[in-house]
């Protein structure tokens, strides 16, 4: 292990910079040995080091996030056991919104999401992520959609007038919905 990744590894532990992510990236993607270290603290380590390291994935291009092993089953870990995490809960709905979730994980997936956007106390991130993540997943569901639709106008009417991400995401994906289902 090269000094510089030495120095990120150790870094886990307090609130990482956005160029100390980006530079985690570099380095997951230069060194198969180092990314493996670190794939295996995202879920061995503290929350603190989850977060920081889901934070530094999301510095990956789309196409490089399937270097990340099960990276969906690995989210919903992480959400389970850090239920509070907020770092953790944004990150996470952050890459659910990018990467390919299997079927067999796709109502447990929507299921989290939605219950973010249903839970008033959910971070306006989280939300906001959720809406784009359970389009993705209700496409294949179109009895989804009109459930869904009604959640994020609930979000808008509550948030929309004190949160631009709820109200232009919210708006963003009422578009697709009604598109989708005037088909």
């Amino acid at each position: 292990m090269t000094s510089n990744q030495q120095k990120l590894l150790h870094s886990l532990n307090r609130r990482i910079s956005k160029l100390e992510s980006v530079e985690f990236a570099k380095e997951i993607l230069a060194d198969e040995a180092f990314a493996s270290i670190i794939f295996k603290k995202l879920v061995t380590g503290n929350s603190k080091e989850a977060a920081n390291i889901l934070w530094s994935i999301r510095s990956l291009k789309r196409m490089e996030f399937s270097i990340v092993p099960n990276l969906c089953q690995k989210i919903l870990y992480l959400m389970e056991k850090y239920p509070d995490e907020e770092g953790i809960l944004r990150d996470g709905t952050a890459l659910l919104q990018e990467i390919y979730i299997p079927e067999d994980l796709q109502s447990k997936v929507f299921d989290i999401c939605f219950g973010f956007l249903q839970n008033n106390s959910s971070s306006i991130a989280s939300k906001a992520f959720s809406m784009a993540v359970c389009y993705r997943i209700a496409e294949s569901f179109p009895e989804l959609l009109k459930e869904l639709a009604l959640q994020i106008n609930e979000n808008i009417f509550l948030q929309g007038s004190t949160s631009p991400g709820i109200n232009s995401r919210g708006k963003a994906v009422l578009k697709k919905i009604n598109q989708r289902l005037r088909k």
